[in-house]
Formats: C-alpha cells, sequence, structure tokens
C-alpha cells in the first residue's frame, strides 16, 4: 500500500469509503430493527471492510465477524485491549494532538510492515514446497 493510501486511513471518511455493501447497514438490512453494527460506527472504532460481515481494524489488524447487534467500539475494546486506537476513538479527529498522530501512524505503518513479511512467508513456503518437490527425485533415502 502507498504512503499516502496508509495515512488516508487515520480518517473516519477514508475508512468508511471501503464498506460499499455493508450487510448491516439500514439500507441494505430486510430487518427493521435499529442496527448498531453500522459501516459508520465500524469506521469511527477504526475498521476497514474485510469481506462478508468482517472488518479489520487498520491500527492493530485484528479481523472481527460481525452481528448487526454488536456494538463496534465495544467489540474492538473487548477482543483487541492494547489497540492504540482505543484511547482516541472517542475523540474528534481534528482534536487530535502531533504526538497522537504520531502513535496512530507508527501503528499504520508496523501493521503494513507486518503484512508484507506474513506475505513474503507465506511466498517462502511455497517455493520451498515447489524446491523440495523438484529435487526430492535425487535425493537418496539411504543417506
Amino acid at each position: 500500500m502507498k504512503a499516502a493510501e496508509l495515512c488516508s486511513l487515520l480518517y473516519t471518511e477514508q475508512r468508511l469509503k471501503s464498506f460499499k455493501k455493508w450487510p448491516f447497514d439500514p439500507k441494505s438490512t430486510k430487518t427493521k430493527t435499529q442496527n448498531t453494527c453500522t459501516s459508520v460506527n465500524l469506521a469511527k472504532a477504526g475498521y476497514i471492510f474485510f469481506e462478508d460481515n468482517c472488518a479489520t481494524c487498520v491500527f492493530c489488524g485484528k479481523t472481527l465477524e460481525f452481528e448487526p447487534q454488536d456494538n463496534p467500539f465495544n467489540e474492538h475494546r473487548s477482543h483487541s485491549p492494547n489497540c492504540v486506537f482505543l484511547e482516541m476513538m472517542e475523540k474528534d479527529e481534528t482534536e487530535w494532538t502531533v504526538k497522537e498522530f504520531e502513535v496512530l501512524i507508527a501503528a499504520l505503518c508496523t501493521r503494513e510492515c507486518l503484512t508484507t513479511v506474513k506475505r513474503w512467508q507465506e511466498e517462502l513456503l511455497v517455493q520451498g514446497r515447489k524446491v523440495r518437490k523438484r529435487i526430492e527425485p535425487f535425493i537418496d533415502d539411504n543417506n
């Protein structure tokens, strides 16, 4: 992910754009009940869309499966109590300090680096299996 795109995820408005067809938004749900697990609340709680009814926190990387009546703020606190965003999700973004921005940017960058390293690890495992498969016929089982 490019730096500008990554940094844009600091803001609720940008995170909200990832929820194109969130199943629990009023316009897309068939029930008449008031859902608390809307795309707006998820974005405010630090999440972006992952798949189906799942979302991922851009700061801690925690992915959760949500139900219509889940409270994204409470679920975030419960499942990822050490997420750096928890302290700031109650504040208006316009009131964040430079220090708070630094902490959030560091969390975004760390999560992105970890995602990249995991992707590399998976690719190395795949390539290792391919190499092993190619050289196994040449390995003497008696040694």
